[in-house]
């Protein structure tokens, strides 16, 4: 499951929500993707814990899917929040 970050819901999205939806058995992985850069965290279960992985650009494995996802491209021609200000 991926999931897009925001600044009101940082400390959430990163902190406690990687381990509430990795109880689920049917999810295998969960991906807080950053909002204004090529940035994602993969958490996913690993024996009794979670394993985190980050990824800023490039190709990011996701296992389950068999497949991999070019992280940069949903962020081309978008322009950052930072330069509307």
């Amino acid at each position: 499951m991926a999931e897009g970050v925001s600044p009101g819901t940082e400390r959430s999205d990163r902190g406690e929500k990687p381990h509430n939806y990795l109880r689920l058995p049917i999810l295998e992985a969960y991906l807080p993707v950053g909002p204004e850069e090529p940035r994602v965290e993969v958490c996913r279960r690993e024996g009794e814990g979670l394993r985190l992985e980050v990824y800023a650009g490039g190709r990011v494995p996701l296992p389950c899917l068999e497949a991999l996802w070019d992280l940069e491209a949903p962020y081309e021609g978008v322009e950052p929040e930072s330069a509307w200000r």
